[in-house]
C-alpha cells in the first residue's frame, strides 16, 4: 500500500512539474514499501540514491524556469531546495557506513517535506509560470 496516495490538490497546474512530483511521491512509495518489507541495506541504498538524483534533476528544472522568468523568490527557493539535497545526502553517507539507520521517521519527514514544498513553496510560483504559458 503507498504511503503517499496521489491527490489531485498536490498539483500545481503545470503538467510537466506535476508529473516530476508525482514521480518523487513514486520513488519515496519504493523506498517506505521495501523498508517495510524488510529489504537489503543495498537495495534502500540504492532508492535512496535514486531519490536523490531524480530531486536534484526536478529541482534544477524547477529552478531553470524561475531563473528564466524572473521569480522574485528563487533564491528562497534555491536555498529549500539545497538545504533538503544536504539533509538527504548526509543522511544516505551515514546510512552506508552504518551511522544511522532507515526509519519510519525518516520516511515520513520525506512525504511531509514533498507534500509541504508543493502545498506552500511550489504553489506560490504557479500563477506566475501558467501566465507565462509554461506547461
Amino acid at each position: 500500500m503507498p504511503l503517499i496516495t496521489w491527490k489531485s490538490s498536490y498539483d500545481i497546474g503545470i503538467p510537466s512539474i506535476d508529473l516530476q512530483h508525482r514521480k518523487l511521491a513514486d520513488i519515496i512509495n519504493d523506498l517506505h514499501d521495501a523498508f517495510t518489507e524488510g529489504r537489503s541495506r543495498n537495495i534502500l541504498s540504492t532508492i535512496q540514491e535514486r531519490l536523490i538524483d531524480y530531486t536534484i534533476y526536478h529541482f534544477q528544472s524547477e529552478e531553470k524556469l524561475l531563473a528564466q522568468y524572473k521569480y522574485d523568490d528563487l533564491d528562497s527557493q534555491r536555498a529549500s531546495h539545497d538545504a533538503f539535497i544536504k539533509r538527504m545526502s548526509g543522511f544516505k553517507a551515514r546510512f552506508i557506513s552504518g551511522e544511522e539507520s532507515l526509519s519510519i521517521e525518516m520516511i515520513k519527514f520525506l512525504v511531509d517535506w514533498l507534500i509541504n514544498h508543493i502545498l506552500k513553496s511550489d504553489k506560490a510560483y504557479t500563477g506566475l509560470l501558467i501566465s507565462r504559458g509554461v506547461k
